[in-house]
């Protein structure tokens, strides 16, 4: 397994999420679909408590993919896609998270701390619902498995080369 100057795999899929809050618990989700089907060399996490461990999942890694729900306008299960980079944090990904710090929060920390990965994408999926209970709503158990097809052709490129 290709691993990066740590001897850590090199590339790593993060699930971020809650269980016992709805639709918070999408990321979790795609990586239990995402089991079996990615490449050798790439480490599956779940991240379900404050997103500040996302510091130490992604830190010295050539590649890290972190999935999570959002809320903005847009209709429950969109799939959104920011790569650390390409343009301004969208405010989705701050904020929104159900488990202390989110997404945005972490990558300002990270950055301050010289803790990001060399390449950062974040898959969003819009959530209807976040409060406690069980099970995801139908439109974002739907967009689950597009998004792990996602995750599937972020692992498949190359930088400088489109998925």
């Amino acid at each position: 397994m290709p691993t990066g100057p740590t001897g850590r795999p090199a590339r790593v899929v993060i699930g971020v999420g809650n269980p016992h809050r709805r639709d918070d618990r999408c990321g979790l989700d795609v990586l239990r679909t995402l089991a079996g089907r990615v490449p050798p060399d790439v480490a599956l996490f779940e991240a379900p408590a404050d997103a500040t461990a996302l510091l130490d999942l992604w830190a010295d890694r050539e590649l890290a993919i972190v999935v999570d729900a959002v809320r903005s306008d847009r209709p429950a299960g969109t799939l959104h896609r920011w790569a650390l980079g390409e343009g301004a944090l969208p405010t989705e990904l701050g904020g929104t998270s159900t488990h202390g710090l989110g997404i945005a929060e972490a990558v300002g920390l990270g950055r301050s701390l010289d803790r990001l990965p060399r390449r950062l994408t974040v898959l969003g999926i819009e959530a209807a619902d976040l409060g406690v209970g069980e099970g995801l709503t139908p439109s974002v158990a739907r967009a689950v498995v597009g998004a792990a097809h996602a995750v599937l052709r972020e692992l498949a490129s190359r930088p400088g080369r489109e998925a």
